[in-house]
């Protein structure tokens, strides 16, 4: 219903914007330009100095509620699977090396095997907080954050793990690692997008994305940030604002 309002009014509307959700859907598009790409899982690993920052009750249990929402799903042999074995492990390169992975489902994906017609595999699988956090402070803070009465002492204990023992370095990394077919033959390319602050890469995937907005062409519509973004000027974009784009094999 509000597409069709917007529709009628010529308007354009962008959701989702930022890195993720905002730039996997868009990575993979990037490849696809000169590939048929039968698989694009894309990866992703980030840290902040969670030892520097503050935040309220509500935002530490909104943080976990969503953590406990949190969609497992990826597009496998041709179907979308939902499980939380989908996790993988992945060599994000110096310096942070081989790092275990887990799914997060992001609505950016699903339109993309009814644009790729060979695309078998693709998926959005996101690093953890480290050993302590994922395998300790995580599993008790979801137990505890099930119970009303525990909700919030669950999020406040999880936020002290955060601060206690996670690394204070910052990153954040994302790879689209593709596999398909040029002229016939098999080909693998590789899409890498990187910034030392998360919340900074957030800023300008969303700022590249109004940059286009307003320089370009009006499309009217309801569209994600990943799916109305033109690939080519969206990372000339990203690369002018500080974003380090970084591509191998794509042509």
């Amino acid at each position: 219903a509000n597409e069709a309002d917007i529709l009628r009014h010529g308007l354009q509307f962008v959701s989702d914007g930022g890195f993720h959700p905002g730039l996997p859907a868009a990575m993979i598009r990037r490849l696809s330009a000169g590939i048929e790409l039968t698989h694009a899982p894309v990866y992703a690993s980030f840290n902040v100095d969670w030892s520097r920052l503050s935040f309220g009750p509500s935002a530490a249990e909104d943080f976990v509620t969503e953590l406990r929402e949190m969609d497992p799903s990826v597009f496998r042999d041709g179907r979308w699977v939902r499980s939380w074995r989908n996790a993988r492990d992945f060599d994000f390169g110096p310096p942070l090396g081989r790092r275990q992975t887990i799914a997060m489902g992001i609505e950016e994906l699903r339109s993309l095997p009814d644009r790729l017609p060979r695309l078998q595999d693709t998926g959005f699988y996101i690093g953890g907080f480290g050993p302590a956090v994922d395998y300790v402070a995580l599993p008790i803070a979801m137990l505890a954050a099930s119970l009303p009465p525990l909700r919030r002492l669950a999020a406040a204990g999880f936020f002290a793990a955060l601060k206690r023992w996670t690394r204070h370095e910052e990153w954040t990394v994302l790879v689209c690692d593709g596999r398909g077919v040029r002229d016939g033959a098999p080909v693998a390319a590789r899409l890498r997008v990187s910034h030392d602050d998360p919340y900074e890469l957030t800023a300008i995937a969303a700022a590249a994305c109004v940059r286009e907005m307003i320089r370009g062409e009006r499309r009217p519509g309801l569209l994600p940030q990943a799916l109305y973004v033109d690939p080519d000027i969206f990372f000339g974009n990203l690369r002018d604002m500080g974003a380090k784009v970084e591509e191998i094999g794509r042509a």
